[in-house]
């Protein structure tokens, strides 16, 4: 899947450890040697790293077509303390994830799964999302012009709530995406943290 559908490059976010609470969550379906993936398909090992913050492994791959020789690097993000049913205790860890991930630059579709793929997966892609996507608007030309499309205690049973759009539209596509209430929530205070933290701290 990833050889088909990603043309330049294949980035993939795991956001499961391979065991929990004693039950397997996730096959190791990587070695960190050169492997076969399928007929034809080769990954060839180019190393591991941990983050600066030490919430995210970070694993690297060559992967080579034998018949076209075709290559594509691989790299993957295996994110730590997240346990399944929950939401992750620090905001600022999945922001580092979301900027790692993008600092890739690439217009291959991104693979991020989880365990079940619903909870921890739709919160991530939630997230990673408005932080890439919809955060420009923020930082748009300075200018004291109103802006209509802000929630605000006035004007909040008229403006549809962005976040919730977002976890509707993605549920259109996967039953259960975000599916606790904690991670519901936790998509607010990470974007809220976010916000703060780059657009009113400075100094």
């Amino acid at each position: 899947m990833c050889f088909e559908q990603c043309v330049n490059e294949v980035v993939i976010v795991m956001l499961t450890p391979l065991f929990e609470g004693g039950r397997e969550k996730c096959y190791k379906y990587w070695s960190e040697n050169d492997f076969r993936a399928g007929d034809g398909l080769v990954l060839e090992f180019g190393g591991v790293r941990e983050s600066e913050s030490g919430h995210f492994t970070v694993r690297h791959w060559t992967l080579r077509d034998e018949t076209s020789g075709a290559l594509k690097p691989v790299t993957q993000y295996q994110f730590h303390e997240w346990a399944d049913f929950s939401a992750p205790e620090q905001a600022p860890s999945l922001v580092e994830l979301s900027n790692s991930v993008h600092s890739h630059d690439t217009t291959d579709p991104i693979v991020v799964h989880c365990s079940a793929g619903v909870g921890r997966s739709g919160t991530f892609i939630a997230v990673d999302y408005f932080l890439q996507h919809c955060t420009a608007s923020l930082t748009a030309p300075d200018t004291d012009d109103a802006r209509e499309d802000l929630i605000t205690p006035v004007n909040n049973h008229e403006v549809r709530d962005p976040v919730l759009e977002i976890v509707l539209e993605l549920r259109s596509q996967r039953v259960l995406m975000v599916q606790q209430f904690e991670q519901f929530a936790f998509i607010y205070d990470c974007l809220r943290q976010y916000y703060i933290s780059r657009y009113l701290n400075k100094t």
